[in-house]
């Protein structure tokens, strides 16, 4: 019987449960305590438990099975332990079904214990594996980590092999609390692991201590996994046994006194102790009795179960705390039932002012119990203090010392009352100050930094999309951020179809970092063409501008730039009117706003014509040349394009596109001319110049004898005589040129021969031809053939210029220029017929130069003179 209960001692939290639906287990167990204590102090010493065990399995008393742990807490179950295996086996599949390559390495991580399944490629020929095993599939449990390979043959008769590295990863091995502990409705219960990396209680807590009261027998567990994942689960029963008996609590650490009924004859604690009183440090929840005899002789025994109430656990502002003197702080704690400061008050907060350079105060914080923890503030005191700040990357925070110092300086080298600073990396800052009365005093504020979440990749930031079309934006950041869209959701990744033109964002940090922010924007663009016309104009006349673009989308509104100065706040609508301030090409902008929020620019260059800027010049203004004209007039912005000649004789030249003009004079005189520019623009203007048409001069040659030597005439002279020609009043010309090249007053002639002489006034010439032969006969104007002169003046003789050079094959092409270059005669198959006539009209007298092209491809070119 002493084995029997010996051993139900030891193993009442397994034994209890069996029990508990027996109604008069309760009071035995009650009765049989205090022995099964002794008992069990006693054969703990004497170290016979194995024995006991098995005296008692001999007498047939085996107590029922009791589950023992060894020295780490580490349970050894047998077939009928309340304890679940622990040992988490996780399967992992490795698929292997399509590749690109013909060789691969895996790797596969696995928890000790575990299996995993390895596969080679599909549709293989064969495969042989480092295990010996010739299928495409294998199941692995290594128990360290362990290289595998698979040959295998392709359907093309090569060989490969795949290799796998399985890395097995050991499980968590800790300590814990007893697996089975008995208690009462409500009281406090502590249960813990010591070891693993992290803890997942049932009852949804995650450290690995925790405090349960339950009402009822209640099991609990534990996952306790390692940082690779692997994971044993530890179970916990909680047996809470109803017993109506009376219960004492005392605080954790402070002493119990418990008495027993006065006027006995002795009494027997369960601590061994005999008397009346006793008094101890309870060190764990238990039941105490004491028996005792009465006057009467009957032995009673009085039980108490003594519960352990703890100091509550409790959080609370910083235990010290810097403030400026006279400022206030506020200092407080949470977590009790009631609470007591130094001051007397009962308020879980309060509100201190710093009067010294430090101060205490403290605060008790006491639980339903009554069971007290203390903890105390010091609060110190400096004239003034710069508080410490944490920002986030990229921000600035503002340091301020007090006003009124008589001088300031910073570790930054300011020395103004404040500072902006925006530090890259976490920076202590001071500031020493002087103040009204010549005391100094200096303090620090250190500036953490947090980092803002790294950003690794992200959909573009600007998106182009048509109406109806979807976009996904999405971000890549470091792990472990919680991530929120405008759009509400949470995910790294979003598809939208906006309709127009939409601005998204996601916030994401880690918990207790700083918040970073990527922006984006969906451009939705709907086909469209901007485009607006516009009129010419000269300046000060009104420009019309019209909207003419075509678009899909809906315009919201069209607005103007004008002046070139990039707002489009000159006017708004379709139709603009506008007077630009003068004449130039401006720039001129216009802006749609569609309804899908896109913006469409056109831009053209307007042109503002100018008044042409008129002036135009002659020259041959002889009477019987051809008088050229020459438009010199300019234009700022646009092109002279069209000009109309009124040479003032009655003639109009509407056709000239180009800037010059030729025209015939029939008579000299002073003609009005005006020349009327018009630009490309419509801008127009005129200018009149009188243009003198000067008749030749008239002059009278003359031989010595007086004799006047008429043009064309022919003289005789004898051998060795000289012929001595003048012009009547000489005086009246400009000059008089012989021959072309003397301008003496008396020409001599002593050779036979073609002469000439040009009398020159205001510009104009006439010329008289003579010629000189031996003895009496007309010369031979002809040179090889060829005229060099002719008189076409209606007497019959040489009145036509005619070719007759044998080396000229014809038909010919011949072209006549006068001494200014014009073209004066064309014909492409001559036949000696030209009578020095220009479009009708006889050409003055003068030298001309011809051009004749034959049938041979010969050019030949020479001076041709005619004579009137």
């Amino acid at each position: 019987m002493i084995f029997w209960l010996f051993f139900l001692t030891k193993c009442e939290k397994l034994l209890l449960p069996n029990l508990s639906d027996e109604p008069i287990f309760p009071y035995f167990y009650l009765l049989i305590t205090p022995v099964l204590e002794h008992l069990s102090r006693f054969m703990h010493k004497i170290k016979a438990k194995i024995l006991i065990v098995t005296l008692l399995f001999l007498m047939g008393l085996a107590p029922p099975t009791c589950v023992l742990a060894d020295n780490h807490g580490t349970n050894h179950p047998d077939e009928s332990s309340l304890l679940n295996e622990k040992t988490i086996i996780i399967k992992k599949t490795y698929t292997h079904d399509s590749r690109e390559q013909s060789r691969e390495d895996f790797e596969v991580d696995l928890c000790l214990g575990s299996f995993t399944e390895l596969a080679g490629p599909e549709n293989m020929v064969s495969y042989m594996w480092s295990t010996g095993e010739p299928f495409r599939f294998i199941t692995v449990n290594p128990t360290v980590t362990t290289n595998y390979w698979v040959d295998y043959e392709t359907p093309g008769g090569d060989t490969f092999r795949d290799n796998f590295t399985v890395y097995v990863h050991p499980l968590p091995v800790f300590e814990h609390s007893e697996d089975t502990v008995v208690s009462f409705p409500g009281m406090q219960v502590t249960l813990w692991i010591s070891g693993g990396y992290s803890w997942d209680w049932s009852n949804g807590d995650s450290d690995s201590l925790i405090h349960v009261f339950p009402e009822t027998t209640t099991s609990y567990s534990c996952v306790v996994s390692t940082p690779e994942g692997c994971s044993l689960t530890q179970d916990f029963h909680v047996v809470v046994r109803n017993i109506n008996i009376p219960v004492e609590t005392v605080c954790d650490g402070d002493p119990l006194t418990l008495t027993g009924p006065e006027g006995m004859n002795w009494y027997l604690w369960n601590t061994n102790e005999t008397t009346q009183s006793i008094t101890f440090y309870p060190d764990n929840p238990s039941v105490y009795w004491v028996e005792y005899e009465t006057p009467g002789l009957d032995v009673l025994r009085d039980s108490t179960f003594v519960n352990i109430s703890y100091p509550p656990e409790y959080t609370h502002s910083p235990s010290e705390v810097i403030i400026g003197l006279g400022q206030n702080t506020t200092l407080w704690v949470s977590g009790g039932e009631s609470y007591l400061w130094s001051d007397n008050s009962t308020d879980s907060s309060l509100v201190v002012t710093a009067t010294s350079s430090s101060q205490i105060f403290w605060v008790e914080i006491r639980n339903a119990d009554g069971c007290v923890a203390t903890h105390e503030f010091t609060v110190n005191s400096k004239f003034f203090v710069l508080d410490d700040e944490t920002i986030c990357e990229g921000d600035s925070v503002t340091l301020t010392a007090p006003a009124d110092m008589q001088s300031y300086e910073w570790s930054t080298g300011s020395i103004e009352q404040s500072i902006t600073v925006k530090p890259t990396s976490t920076t202590l800052y001071w500031c020493e100050i002087v103040t009204p009365n010549l005391l100094f005093e200096r303090d620090s504020a250190l500036i953490t930094v947090l980092p803002k979440p790294e950003i690794i990749d992200s959909s573009p930031a600007n998106v182009s999309i048509t109406p109806g079309e979807e976009v996904s934006l999405w971000i890549h950041a470091n792990p472990g951020n919680n991530y929120l869209w405008n759009t509400g959701s949470t995910d790294t990744l979003i598809t939208v179809a906006p309709t127009i033109s939409t601005a998204y964002w996601v916030d994401f940090s880690s918990d207790g970092s700083c918040e970073r922010r990527q922006e984006y924007f969906v451009s939705v663009t709907y086909p469209s063409e901007a485009m607006f016309s516009y009129d010419s104009v000269c300046a000060g006349a009104i420009t019309t501008l019209i909207n003419r673009s075509e678009t899909m989308d809906t315009i919201v509104n069209v607005s103007w730039d004008l002046n070139s100065d990039g707002n489009f706040d000159d006017a708004e609508g379709d139709t603009v009117t506008y007077v630009f301030p003068g004449a130039d090409l401006y720039l001129v902008g216009m802006r749609l706003t569609l309804k899908s929020g896109n913006l469409d620019l056109a831009f053209n260059s307007v042109p503002v014509g100018d008044t042409p800027n008129m002036e135009f010049v002659f020259q041959d203004n002889c009477f019987g040349a051809t008088t050229s004209f020459l438009d010199k007039s300019t234009v700022f912005v646009g092109n002279l394009e069209y000009r109309i000649w009124n040479y003032g004789d009655g003639s109009i030249d509407t056709t000239h596109f180009a800037g010059s003009s030729t025209h015939y004079y029939s008579t000299g005189g002073d003609f009005s001319t005006q020349l009327t520019t018009i630009t490309d623009l419509g801008c127009r203007d005129s200018i009149t110049n009188t243009v003198s048409i000067v008749n030749p001069p008239w002059f009278m040659m003359l031989d010595e004898n007086g004799n006047e030597v008429a043009n064309g005439d022919t003289t005789a002279l004898a051998d060795g005589d000289t012929l001595v020609l003048t012009v009547d009043n000489v005086a009246s010309y400009d000059s008089i040129v012989w021959n072309g090249n003397t301008t003496a007053d008396i020409f001599y002639v002593t050779e036979i021969g073609s002469y000439s002489a040009e009398a020159f006034r205001s510009g104009c010439f006439t010329t008289q031809d003579f010629y000189v032969v031996s003895g009496t006969g007309p010369p031979n104007p002809g040179i090889d053939g060829i005229m060099s002169l002719f008189t076409p003046n209606g007497d019959g003789v040489n009145d036509y210029w005619t070719v007759n050079d044998d080396d000229i094959v014809f038909p010919i092409k011949v072209n006549i220029y006068n001494r200014y270059g014009n073209l004066v005669y064309s014909d492409n198959s001559y036949s000696n017929d030209w009578d020095g006539q220009f479009k009708g009209n006889p050409l003055p007298q003068s030298t001309y130069y011809y051009v004749i092209e034959d049938q041979a491809g010969n050019i030949v070119k020479g001076p041709i003179t005619i004579i009137r």
